[in-house]
């Protein structure tokens, strides 16, 4: 059985994971992805040995629409939906048709591209966290304006935020206090990267334990 290198995995990703939120390393990136996709290939090569069944080469079934899993069951995990139908069940509730998140999808896709094509490009984001002007506190202003306003007699200015950015200011006569957060996301997936890590990481978690 695969468990104790499965365990010994999830351990090192969450060291990992740590490691990355302090510095963002393109090559440990690349490497924790892999490390996912690897405990999901681990435990599906447990489940073949359940029917004793064991194929070269076996990976973890996923897929977009419920065709998409199904065929790929078939080529990995023939017959386990009539074998341990309960594997199966918590097996496809995992695909997005089925819990309504592209997690899965999202990890396959950009463990693919790192390990077959680049190492995975990421973008920072700025974001306005809050605003502080006299009279008036914003937090996490995703779309806001605040105009002809004034605090003891005196006029506090023009500020116009757009999805989480700057895009008019105009300080009256107080300084605005603002805090802006810088997130990092996946150059080609509006997915920040992580959140993305930690979540995934405990989704399979829960799946291994179940």
């Amino acid at each position: 059985m695969n468990l104790d290198e499965i365990n010994s995995l999830l351990e090192y990703i969450d060291k990992q994971i740590i490691d990355l939120d302090s510095e963002l390393n393109p090559v440990l990136l690349k490497n924790t992805l892999e490390n996912l996709r690897s405990v999901l290939d681990y435990s599906a090569i447990d489940i073949s040995k359940l029917s004793n069944k064991e194929e070269k080469k076996i990976y973890f079934p996923y897929g977009q629409r419920q065709n998409h899993f199904k065929k790929s069951i078939k080529r990995n995990l023939p017959n386990l939906s009539e074998t341990h139908p309960e594997i199966y069940s918590l097996m496809e509730g995992l695909q997005p048709y089925k819990c309504q998140n592209q997690w899965l999808i999202d990890l396959c896709d950009l463990t693919n591209e790192a390990k077959h094509n680049n190492l995975n490009k990421t973008k920072t984001n700025k974001k306005v966290s809050s605003v502080n002007i006299p009279g008036i506190y914003l937090e996490n202003p995703g779309n806001a304006i605040v105009s002809n306003n004034t605090y003891n007699g005196l006029n506090t200015g023009h500020i116009e935020i757009k999805k989480g950015k700057i895009v008019n200011m105009i300080e009256g006569a107080f300084k605005f206090e603002i805090k802006e957060e810088t997130k990092l996301f996946f150059s080609n997936k509006e997915i920040e990267v992580l959140p993305f890590l930690k979540t995934t990481t405990e989704k399979i978690r829960d799946f291994i334990n179940k």
